[in-house]
């Protein structure tokens, strides 16, 4: 049965969407952010910081609160790390809700998402971004969800048969080391297992056009499907996920293909979410075992 309600988490005013043994935690005093995602009463699979717990800071600069938000690409300190510290407009549905952020003055844009669950606890989690101001505006809708340390990454290789010309690609940051040794770089797979450690952060992106990418952590395995349109034009050396982590949470991040926003008009992305009990995280770079635990769990 699914249900939506007006509750506290971690000590922030959320609207919790149940269905299945999965209860999603969004935030309404400011974001939007999905601060917690929990199955069969097990751990909040979302990164939550200490410093900032259960408050809302009353400032104009980006905060990070952990959980998952909405912003757009490509990223650029003058466009992207906007403040979300304010109230949302929310709007209650029978399965799910919608959250809205205020519009950003100097972009002129509202960002936000609906979400909603079915009674198998699947999630469907729709991003938009309305244009409300005078000239058109090209961006990439990105939708970033911070994790708890502790799990697995595992992002799919192409297997896309292309002849004679590459088949997919990888995107690395300036940051970031081809030998991390956080990063296994499979045949079928790219695994990325953060830890604790004062690491220097890193990054990857890559077109992932299996539409899954995976987090196994809790005895737990969380599945996020998303959209690859082929032929489409992505930030980040066409990058429709990446993954950034550091010693205290990692995404798992999608993006849109680069849009055209008129004056007016509003445009979404949208990526599904499953929770499964009792799955053990395989070794990193046990790619056979990995194919095992996810076999028959990417796609509904």
């Amino acid at each position: 049965m699914v249900k939506v309600e007006k509750v506290k988490f971690e000590g922030w005013n959320c609207i919790r969407v149940s269905g299945g043994g999965t209860d999603v935690y969004v935030t309404v005093d400011m974001g939007p952010r999905i601060i917690g995602l929990t199955h069969n009463g097990g751990k909040n699979h979302m990164a939550v910081f200490e410093d900032t717990k259960g408050k809302v800071i009353k400032s104009d600069k980006f905060v990070a609160y952990g959980g998952h938000r909405i912003w757009h690409a490509p990223e650029d300190k003058n466009r992207t790390y906007f403040s979300d510290n304010n109230p949302c407009d929310v709007k209650l549905f029978g399965d799910g809700c919608k959250v809205t952020a205020p519009i950003e003055k100097e972009t002129m844009l509202r960002r936000g998402f609906d979400v909603k669950i079915n009674d198998a606890g699947e999630v469907t989690l729709t991003h938009f971004i309305e244009n409300c101001g005078l000239f058109d505006v090209e961006l990439s809708i990105w939708g970033l969800s911070q994790f708890a340390v502790g799990g697995l990454l595992t992002a799919p290789i192409s297997t896309l048969d292309t002849g004679l010309v590459a088949n997919a690609n990888i995107s690395l940051w300036p940051y970031g080391k081809m030998n991390d040794r956080r990063v296994y770089w499979g045949e079928k797979f790219v695994t990325v297992k953060p830890d604790t450690l004062e690491t220097p952060p890193f990054k990857f992106g890559m077109s992932i056009d299996e539409g899954y990418a995976a987090y196994f952590n809790h005895n737990q395995l969380f599945v996020k499907r998303m959209e690859y349109y082929f032929g489409a034009e992505y930030p980040n050396y066409s990058c429709n996920f990446e993954s950034y982590t550091c010693k205290d949470f990692i995404e798992i991040e999608v993006l849109s293909p680069m849009l055209t926003i008129e004056p007016g008009d509003t445009e979404t992305i949208a990526e599904q979410w499953k929770l499964y009990d009792n799955v053990t995280m395989p070794e990193r770079n046990d790619e056979t075992a990995i194919v095992k635990a996810l076999d028959g769990k990417t796609q509904w």
